[in-house]
């Protein structure tokens, strides 16, 4: 898997992240044991990775945050905020007491993912 800058999480026994370099760029759910690709999807961007609860907190280069359910089955979008922050946000998510911190490179938010 070439992930270039971002991560990769391994759930329940299988790999998810990103694969590519300049050109296109796909999610991929890889079975860690034997290597085997489960699914991939072609993703517009590079994208940084928290695995919380049975899914994938998926934090975009564009600055875009997705839900995406971690199953070996398919690719299943949960749920997507569009346009939190902008281009070149770069810097690795980072989850604690329920927050979600996110950053580019003039901006930093907090969403809370705590349930009401």
């Amino acid at each position: 898997m070439q992930t270039l800058y971002a991560n990769a999480m391994i759930v329940d026994g299988y790999i998810y992240g990103t694969h590519g370099d300049l050109a296109a760029i796909f999610l991929k759910c890889v079975d860690f044991r034997t290597g085997q690709i489960k699914w991939e999807q072609r993703l517009d961007n590079r994208h940084w990775f928290l695995a919380v609860d049975g899914h994938l907190l998926s934090w975009s280069q564009a600055g875009s945050l997705e839900l995406v359910e971690t199953t070996p089955k398919a690719y299943v979008l949960k749920a997507s905020m569009e346009d939190l922050l902008t281009y070149k946000s770069w810097a690795a998510p980072a989850l604690a007491d329920g927050r979600l911190y996110l950053r580019d490179q003039r901006n930093a938010i907090c969403v809370d993912l705590r349930k009401p």
